[in-house]
């Protein structure tokens, strides 16, 4: 619920490219060996929990927005290296978008 909440706070924002937000509901958290942190199927997202990246953003010990937040920033710079559409600055913009977000919602 915490992802959504953030994802809800960030999603369409002016200069945000949408390639870093997945849609509504988009966004799956699910065991798959820890090969890849994240598999773009179409809209959707899968999030490999078992990936080093995800264990260290889920098990941090935070509270469930700031653990919310680091597993989406890990995410979002994950797809910016592998997305060639998606700029650094893009990348910023949404760490920036996601820290006010997680500074609201905290």
């Amino acid at each position: 619920p915490r992802l959504e909440t953030l994802l809800t706070r960030v999603r369409g924002r002016k200069g945000l490219d949408p390639a870093l937000a997945p849609r509504r509901g988009a966004l799956r958290l699910e065991k798959a060996g820890g090969a890849a942190l994240v598999a773009r199927d179409g809209p959707v997202w899968r999030v490999d929990s078992e990936h080093p990246a995800a264990q260290l953003a889920l098990d941090a010990r935070l509270d469930d927005t700031s653990r919310a937040a680091y597993l989406l920033s890990t995410l979002a710079t994950s797809v910016n290296r592998t997305a060639a559409a998606t700029t650094d600055a893009e990348d910023a913009l949404f760490q920036a978008l996601l820290a006010e977000a997680a500074a609201e919602e905290g």
